[in-house]
């Protein structure tokens, strides 16, 4: 329960929505430190004006306190994947490896996935004045088709009413990138703001989206694969399955939400706007993308347990042992430690 209410506290003073999905809060850009996407706009304005000029960098800290933010303003025109301190981050983005079902029915079908996309947008209250400036939240939501694994999207502007969806402002891109290396697909998903305004002012909440998040799930005939082979042996049964880009990555194996009803309702407050239907699919998602990951550590069994040499010489594994032996260079030292062992499991087996 203590958990709970620090995982609470965390996310809504960090990350955000604190009051919900359609708050009113008091300059959501100095309240909340994470998730927070500028516009590349004025670095896409540049390319087409070279005679443009900078806006002056400011004090951050007085940047924070109003409008006034050119420090985090011109961004990269191309998907980032370098945290830049000065301009921000107008992106975030998620990787993963998609392969068929090893059984003959699915082999050599094409693996499939689909995306939801949930962001946030604030526009000014103006029933409360200048002082405090208020601002309404306003949830986005955006769901594909079914897409195939060898499909890459160049770059596709969200619109509102595509399969129900709700998208509030223009400017916010989707792109995938989709590579096949032997019988594996990798694939990268990013959400990308390029939203217009005045480039030759500084960027305003309206600008900005808040509290994004990319969430997959794939289709009965295809799984997630590992993304890296190295670690094999020492973590065989805690393989990576994505990466996350600006961001963290979750996947369902380590993924809270599939256990803890009460912290569902903490990290994915858009899932109060979208219909039902999408909202089972993609809660606790095959992957997800994440600025706050969570990982439950399970506590250790305090039972009494007790140890038979019979029952502990039968979990040897020879094929095991020789892949973990390969890495000694030494063929003499290689082979006397096979030795030992073999003899340490004969004694084991004899007692």
């Amino acid at each position: 329960m203590i958990r709970t209410h620090l995982v609470k506290a965390l996310y809504e003073n960090l990350l955000g929505p604190k009051m919900g999905s359609e708050e009113l809060i008091e300059q959501p850009f100095t309240k909340y430190e994470l998730g927070i996407l500028n516009s590349s706009y004025r670095q896409l304005h540049a390319a087409a004006n070279p005679d443009l000029e900078e806006i002056p960098e400011t004090n951050t800290e007085e940047g924070r306190n109003d409008e006034n933010t050119a420090g985090f303003d011109h961004l990269r025109r191309e998907v980032d994947t370098e945290l830049n301190l000065k301009d921000g981050a107008s992106s975030l983005g998620i990787s993963f490896v998609l392969e068929s079902k090893n059984n003959n029915e699915t082999q050599n079908q094409i693996p499939k996935f689909k995306v939801c996309l949930t962001w946030g947008r604030y526009t000014q209250n103006k029933d409360f004045g200048s002082n405090p400036r208020m601002f309404d939240r306003h949830p986005n939501y955006f769901v594909t088709d079914w897409i195939n694994s060898d499909t890459s999207i160049n770059s596709i502007e969200l619109t509102n009413n595509v399969n129900g969806s709700i998208v509030t402002h223009n400017g916010v891109f989707f792109r995938i990138i989709t590579e096949k290396i032997q019988n594996k697909w990798v694939v990268r998903i990013f959400l990308v703001n390029e939203s217009e305004y005045d480039v030759k002012k500084s960027q305003k909440e309206i600008d900005r989206d808040f509290q994004p998040q990319i969430r997959v799930i794939v289709d009965d005939t295809s799984i997630l694969g590992d993304l890296d082979s190295n670690d094999a042996l020492l973590y065989r049964n805690l393989r990576t399955k994505a990466k996350g880009h600006l961001c963290a990555a979750v996947w369902k194996d380590v993924d809270p939400e599939d256990s803890d009803s009460a912290i569902k309702k903490i990290i994915w407050k858009d899932s109060e706007i979208v219909p039902e239907k999408i909202k089972t699919d993609f809660t606790c998602p095959d992957v997800r993308t994440e600025y706050l990951p969570l990982y439950s550590i399970l506590q250790p069994n305090t039972k009494m347990q007790e140890f038979h040499a019979k029952k502990l010489s039968d979990t040897w594994n020879e094929n095991e042992l020789k892949y973990s032996l390969g890495s000694i260079e030494n063929d003499n030292q290689r082979k006397l430690l096979y030795m030992y062992i073999k003899l340490e499991r004969k004694i084991l087996m004899n007692v």
